[in-house]
């Protein structure tokens, strides 16, 4: 939120319109990489859970109420799954670099089309591509922190990283700097973050991970983890993927001004809804414990009031985005205008009903029982083709439908189903105590915003 408060609004003065798209544009390329390296860390992560509770087994809890563990850890087990994590993201980091190159020369080739200054963009993309490769080439220490429950502290530590990275963002930007530059400063931080991850895990649990093999190959982990991750990944595509990739399918299309304002929203967005799951994915690793310790009854009752307060914070982001976003842009006199008012609750509607499918969706992951994964994949070669056929023709509007039609249409109602038989819960029961009312109000609040700003 301070990137976006503090930085963004530096970018959208000092930029002009194709440096404003494209910096945002390169939060996007990394589509396939972030889509794996996620899945692979959150499966990861519920495995070490489950290992750290004393199961033996940390294949896929198909059953809430399915007990492994004794409640203490079996750090063996812990430290093989550490190690093959090592070993899969090494590999990844090459897969992530290959796949970014390849997906920035052709959402950029549109945007730096008889652009002058294109040598300082496409330097600014290569150290982009670079610190995230290492990114994700090292993300098995945050993993491992989160699997072991460590989450407040490794978000705190995060967070001051960020922190620091913001400052010298701003700092680049008041002198001056340009979009090289800022690129270079701000993932230098990021760097930073990963030795203080490997500092912190080899601190905490009296230094056990200090002599962790932190790189091995263990069959049966690989068997473990091979089902909950690719079939997630097609989950992550159905969602998140796709607005990403809306946005390099749009920076092909659309001219330099209408993808900045769109990848505008798409970041604010993003933004809202990782700020709003937090509520719900910050007890990721503890659902994971009462998972494997058969703690059913205290599923049923957290995971639809985590839900119900996840959906509250991003309605309400979004409704402050109707109203605030374009007044506060004028304010500051930014390069770009916003999306109009109806666009925006649009989408924002579409991605309150998406949003709370795929926390539908994670209620049956928390044991890494990944199921839908087939209908996802499908969905999102669907939206992918409409997003291209209809796009050139109808422009943003088109763009949107082709994405959220098929999810908003589909998914949600599939994984509201499959979510609340998981927890032996009725499904309209679920969604009234967990959905329904959000909705119900925000329609209604986002029907009188759209009026007075017509």
């Amino acid at each position: 939120m301070s990137r976006l408060l503090l930085v963004t609004p530096l970018v959208l003065t000092r930029f002009d319109k194709v440096e404003i798209a494209c910096w945002f544009l390169f939060g996007s390329l990394n589509i396939f990489g972030n889509l794996v390296a996620n899945r692979l860390g959150v499966t990861f992560s519920r495995m070490i859970a489950f290992a750290c509770s004393g199961a033996q087994d940390l294949s896929p809890i198909r059953k809430a109420g399915e007990r492994r563990g004794d409640g203490r850890p079996h750090w063996p087990l812990v430290f093989e799954a550490y190690g093959t994590l090592g070993s899969l993201q090494g590999l990844l980091g090459v897969f992530a670099g290959l796949a970014a190159w390849g997906m920035g020369h052709f959402g950029l080739s549109n945007l730096l089309e008889g652009y002058l200054d294109a040598g300082h963009i496409r330097a600014a993309f290569a150290v982009f591509v670079i610190s995230t490769t290492i990114s994700f080439t090292y993300q098995k220490y945050a993993v491992t922190l989160i699997g072991l429950n460590k989450v407040a502290i490794t978000n705190r530590i995060d967070a001051v990283f960020s922190l620091l990275s913001i400052g010298a963002g701003v700092v680049t930007l008041s002198m001056g700097g340009g979009i090289f530059t800022l690129a270079l400063v701000m993932q230098s931080f990021s760097m930073l973050g990963l030795i203080r991850n490997r500092w912190l895990l080899r601190m905490l649990e009296s230094g056990r991970f200090r002599t962790a093999p932190s790189y091995c190959w263990n069959r049966q982990i690989m068997g473990w983890a091979w089902e909950p991750t690719w079939k997630s990944m097609a989950g992550k595509l159905a969602n998140t993927g796709l607005i990403q990739a809306s946005g390099i399918i749009f920076a092909k299309y659309g001219a330099p001004s209408e993808v900045a304002s769109y990848l505008l929203a798409n970041r604010l967005l993003t933004v809202a809804a990782g700020l709003a799951v937090t509520p719900f994915f910050s007890r990721i690793p503890i659902f994971a414990r009462w998972l494997s310790e058969g703690h059913t009854e205290r599923l049923q009752k957290e995971v639809p009031n985590r839900i119900a307060t996840a959906s509250v914070l991003l309605a309400a982001a979004i409704l402050a985005g109707a109203v605030f976003v374009n007044p506060l842009l004028h304010l500051i006199k930014s390069n770009i205008p916003f999306l109009p008012s109806d666009l925006w609750l649009v989408i924002g509607a579409a991605m309150l009903i998406v949003n709370f499918g795929q926390l539908n969706a994670s209620a049956t992951a928390i044991g890494n029982h990944v199921i839908l994964y087939k209908e996802q994949f499908l969905t999102s070669l669907v939206c992918v083709g409409l997003m291209m056929y209809l796009t050139p023709r109808f422009g943003v509007w088109g763009l949107v439908a082709g994405m959220y039609g098929p999810l908003v249409g589909f998914l949600t109602i599939q994984s509201i189903l499959v979510g609340a038989r998981y927890l032996s819960l009725n499904p309209w029961v679920f969604c009234r105590r967990s959905f329904l009312p959000v909705f119900s109000i925000f329609s209604v609040l986002a029907v009188v915003i759209a009026w007075f700003h017509r």
